[in-house]
């Protein structure tokens, strides 16, 4: 019993020994794991501080490098302007003593002419625009521009570069200005918003995104004797211009470029489109009256609910032109081509189509009286729902037009090409003159 017991005791020991000395064995070693682990957390967080370090220096590096290309950039802005008030300043002075020096109008001699269209043309070819325009409205305002008895202002600008010039109606001018050129000029994205014309003249120029929108204009006489036009776009271009709710009495836009202008709500009286050429526009709203348009091309353009009184369009070329609820008054389309048109549900009356082209165009729920189209051909015109009262189709082709429920009251088909087939689709024959000239009554 006693042996066993000293077993237990010794037992007891030998494990209690073994478990010390582990543990005495595990202390470094532990440490070491601990050493390890804290030296990898340290170069960790060492290498995390550098990589810091590095973008923040490169970040700063950066806006070091833009605020340089920033002030660069200033500088260079701030020179430029230096140069051009130099510039400017210059030119008001060399101008000035060659007025002192030659006159108001330089003696309408042709050196003094020459050396002022001279040093103008130089001096605007190194300005930006706000400064183009205060030299423009300088040369306004001493009636350098202004036209002379010899057609021509004292100063010719042709060729200029008068791009984004700015002479809207905010931009004042201390008096009113007449008979100003600015003929063969460049006027790119130029303004003359609520600008006011008297004879002023744009020939040859080119307009394009030019703003001639809420302007007005009027004609006078000027020196030479002229008072033809309030403003003259002869021949010039003015792609994509504006003239939205302008107002002009007697303006030329003889021979001009019109694509995609914006023209909206444009009244124009007297006023002169004889040669024009206008694609994908938009006259929606529009008013012309006894103008001429004599020999226009249209085509892929709105007229909607547009207005044309007491207007040629003798040989006008209209094609894929959207004119729902336009009226036309007294207007002449002698030998005009009007092809794929769309005239639905317009007002049209003591209006001339004869010896016209009208094939695959539509009067849908058109109002027409006293309108001939007398020698036309309306190969598959659509009148469906219209009334045509008074019409005459003497000598027509109607070959394919339909007048379904259409009213043809007082109409004249003397000599049509036209069958009983379409015209008993009418809604009313009453005293119609069929083509072999019996009168239904």
């Amino acid at each position: 019993m006693k042996d066993s017991v000293e077993l237990q005791k010794k037992n007891h020991h030998s494990w209690f020994e073994w478990a010390q000395l582990f543990i005495y064995l595990s202390i470094p070693v532990v440490i070491i794991i601990y050493t390890v682990i804290q030296n990898n957390n340290d170069i960790s967080i060492a290498e995390k501080n550098r990589r810091q370090d590095l973008e923040i220096d490169e970040r700063r590096h950066k806006q070091d490098i833009e605020l340089a290309e920033q002030r660069r950039q200033q500088d260079i802005f701030l020179a430029a302007e230096q140069q051009e008030e130099d510039i400017l300043l210059n030119y008001f002075n060399s101008l000035g003593k060659l007025l002192e020096k030659h006159g108001v109008n330089l003696n309408e001699t042709a050196v003094g002419r020459r050396i002022g269209r001279f040093t103008t043309l130089a001096a605007l070819n190194q300005l930006n625009s706000k400064r183009k325009t205060l030299v423009i409205v300088s040369l306004i305002e001493n009636t350098l521009l202004t036209i002379q008895k010899d057609r021509y202002p004292t100063i010719s600008l042709s060729s200029a570069n008068l791009t984004g010039l700015n002479l809207t109606g905010k931009f004042q001018l201390s008096k009113q200005i007449e008979c100003v050129s600015l003929d063969a000029t460049i006027l790119t994205n130029a303004s003359f918003q609520d600008a006011q014309f008297w004879s002023w003249s744009f020939k040859n120029s080119y307009l394009i995104n030019s703003d001639f929108s809420s302007s007005n204009g009027l004609s006078i006489a000027c020196l030479d004797g002229s008072s033809l036009y309030s403003v003259n776009f002869a021949d010039s271009t003015l792609d994509g211009s504006n003239f939205v709710g302008a107002h002009y009495y007697r303006a030329n836009f003889m021979k001009t470029s019109l694509e995609n202008a914006q023209m909206r709500y444009f009244t124009c009286n007297e006023c002169n489109f004889e040669g024009a050429t206008i694609d994908l526009a938009y006259l929606n709203g529009a008013l012309f009256d006894n103008s001429e348009f004599l020999n226009i091309k249209m085509s892929s353009t709105f007229l909607h609910a547009t207005q044309i009184h007491r207007s040629n369009l003798h040989r006008a070329n209209l094609l894929n032109v959207n004119a729902t609820q336009t009226t036309l008054q007294l207007c002449n389309f002698f030998d005009a081509t009007l092809i794929n048109n769309t005239f639905v549900e317009s007002i049209i009356f003591d209006t001339s189509f004869v010896f016209a082209t009208l094939t695959n165009s539509s009067f849908v729920k058109t109002s027409l009286s006293n309108t001939s189209f007398d020698e036309a051909n309306m190969h598959n015109v659509d009148f469906s729902h219209a009334e045509c009262h008074h019409c005459h189709f003497r000598m027509t082709n109607l070959t394919h037009t339909k007048f379904t429920n259409t009213s043809l009251n007082g109409s004249d088909f003397t000599g049509a090409e036209i069958t009983y087939e379409q015209l008993k689709l009418a809604r009313s024959l009453q005293d119609v003159i069929l083509p072999n000239g019996t009168r239904i009554n």
